[in-house]
């Protein structure tokens, strides 16, 4: 037997799920301090009208979430990237992802023609998959980054 699609609602991250959401980012693999911290952050965030975090939510449960944020470039017309996605392990398969990546696509239109763009790590596999599924485009490169540390004054 299949299990059918549960009816999903996308709205903004609000304060009362920072529980939900720090247990989403811990299963990303992005263990949260404390949930003040959360809440901190997405303050910044939400002061920003170019960046949006949205939540997923069926039968009651926050299952997902998604952090977006355009990007302007002088050399070309930008895009929306998507700095987080994650769908609650249990609730997976369900299309809460594929509902998340619809909102962003939405969202992005706001700008104009813009693209979507996301990262995934390279043992994601099926997540892979699931972003070739819905259209996504494989690109190939490689990402740097550098640590800094704070100056002493």
């Amino acid at each position: 037997m299949v299990s059918m699609p549960k009816r999903v609602e996308i709205r903004p991250f609000s304060p009362a799920d920072v529980s939900a959401v720090a247990n989403l980012l811990g299963q990303l693999g992005y263990p949260v301090e404390s949930e003040a911290l959360v809440l901190e952050r997405h303050a910044a965030l939400a002061a920003d009208v170019q960046q949006a975090v949205l939540v997923a939510v069926c039968e009651g449960q926050l299952v997902g979430l998604v952090q977006m944020a355009r990007v302007c470039l002088l050399a070309s017309e930008g895009y929306v990237e998507v700095h987080a996605l994650v769908v609650d392990e249990a609730a997976r398969g369900q299309g809460v992802g594929a509902a998340l990546l619809e909102a962003v696509q939405a969202w992005t239109t706001r700008f104009g023609n813009l693209r979507v763009r996301l990262g995934s790590g390279v043992h994601r596999e099926q997540a892979h998959q699931f972003y070739e599924h819905l259209g996504y485009t494989k690109r190939a490169g490689f990402t740097f980054e550098k640590h800094m540390t704070a100056a002493v004054i």
